[in-house]
């Protein structure tokens, strides 16, 4: 797995399988904040 760091964010890629098919996503950010800060709770 590479990670890389720019502009403060973390990338990298995924590669994904289905029936044979690959896809391959780049430049996925890795979201490193904590669960509960990621979204404001709605009421």
């Amino acid at each position: 797995m590479v990670i890389e760091f720019i502009d403060g964010l973390l990338f990298t890629s995924i590669t994904l399988m289905h029936q044979g098919k690959f896809k391959t996503l780049e430049n996925v950010v890795i979201d490193t904040e904590p669960q509960n800060r990621s979204f404001p709770q709605m009421l």
